[in-house]
């Protein structure tokens, strides 16, 4: 399975930012890494050994293109890559998780029903083909309702519906909605009040531990502004929440990888629903940088493990997770073209400071976030204490200044 110069070739399927940490460690640990992106340009094409030029969901395509033998596939931080991923290591006899299974995590209309038929609570929730079957959906409801894609990413694609909102509005909604999924299908579900948790975790074996849980706020509905470890909640809520998220895992078949899911709780009630769970790390950096930090387990050590067929040496049962504080934490400084930056590189280098990036420039117009994409930069930051975390944020938000003409 090796190359002519004895290494190890690895395939990682999505060449985004988000993918530079699995592929920087996979070619520390030797590997040959191609990588399969539809550009030419995206950060991890440019550090990659090899480029497969394709569109991450042309699953075919892709397997007709790999010449050779391979030692594993893999992706993270995108969903819309790990049915490919699962697709792949079937055909090229690697290790992974069988399609079906995937499905279960990538596909929302599919997790829903599949959360439903095992007890894990979900809000109230239907396929939006039209504006008729929208209408009948909230006409059972007082509560708003989402619209989403059952199949995308990013926040992209979503909308808040009620019994004001129009015709006109729903065919442009409906439309947005199915141009971000592959399958062309949208989800309508209940809006639920109360904040949102995100859980990280990891599978090995079939069994599955819950590894760090953060505090989300928000700018916008589905569009986080923080996320902070650890989730400042009540034990009771934690502890049902992690044995929710353990049951999905361990029922719905995955043998192996990294999760994300997304619950929202009621404070007023005490009870909580999923809002999505994925077999894939969290965005921004959650599973190569943030997770390791707060919990103390290493997400990509334990996956190659798993990759390369050792994965009876994962006791993930075995692993207590700590409580680190860090901070996710997205900037909104403004709108407009901007006259003038400064104190970027200032902050870079405040104490905690893992991550922070803010790549703008003078004369640039910068607009509100509309998707988890268009946030307009990020700063990540380590503490040994909620206070140390708030007085670095602070200064971070302190430092760096805008100016708009």
């Amino acid at each position: 399975m090796n190359t002519a110069n004895n290494r190890p070739r690895a395939i990682v399927v999505a060449g985004g930012t988000w993918q530079v940490p699995l592929i920087k460690f996979l070619q520390a640990h030797q590997f040959e890494v191609t990588v399969v992106d539809p550009y030419d340009d995206s950060k991890g094409v440019l550090i990659a050994n090899h480029h497969v030029k394709e569109d991450v969901r042309n699953k075919e395509a892709i397997l007709q293109k790999l010449t050779g033998k391979y030692s594993l596939v893999a992706t993270d931080q995108s969903d819309i890559s790990v049915g490919t991923v699962a697709y792949l290591a079937n055909h090229l006899h690697l290790c992974g998780n069988a399609e079906q299974v995937v499905e279960r995590f990538s596909n929302k209309y599919i997790s829903r029903k599949y959360a439903q038929s095992i007890g894990v609570p979900i809000p109230r929730f239907a396929l939006a083909q039209n504006n008729d079957s929208v209408k009948h959906f909230l006409a059972d409801s007082t509560a708003s309702a989402i619209l989403k894609p059952s199949d995308s990413q990013s926040s992209k694609g979503i909308h808040v519906v009620d019994h004001n909102t129009t015709d006109a509005m729903l065919r442009e909604y409906l439309e947005d909605a199915v141009s971000y999924s592959q399958t062309k299908e949208v989800l309508i579900e209940e809006f639920a009040e109360g904040y949102e948790i995100t859980v990280e975790g990891f599978c090995a074996g079939g069994k599955h531990r819950v590894m760090a849980m953060s505090k989300k706020k928000h700018f916008k509905t589905g569009i986080a502004s923080s996320l902070r470890y650890p989730a400042a909640i009540p034990e009771h809520i934690r502890q049902q929440v992690e044995e929710a998220d353990n049951r999905y895992v361990e029922k719905s078949g995955l043998q192996f990888g990294i999760t994300h899911a997304e619950y929202i709780v009621n404070e007023n009630t005490g009870t909580f629903i999923l809002v999505e769970i994925a077999c894939r790390g969290g965005g921004t950096l959650i599973s190569s940088d943030i997770v390791p930090w707060v919990s103390g387990f290493d997400m990509y050590e334990a996956l190659l493990q798993c990759l390369t067929g050792r994965e009876g040496e994962v006791d993930v049962e075995a692993v207590i997770p700590k409580r680190r504080s860090a901070e996710l934490h997205f900037f909104e400084l403004g709108e407009g073209e901007i006259a003038d930056i400064s104190g970027v590189e200032e902050a870079r280098k405040i104490k905690g400071v893992h991550r922070l990036d803010f790549d703008h420039h003078i004369g640039e117009v910068l607009h509100s976030c509309q998707d988890d994409r268009s946030r307009q930069g990020f700063c990540i930051a380590f503490a040994d204490t909620p206070e140390q975390l708030d007085a670095t944020i602070a200064e971070v938000e302190n430092t760096i200044k805008v100016r708009f003409k």
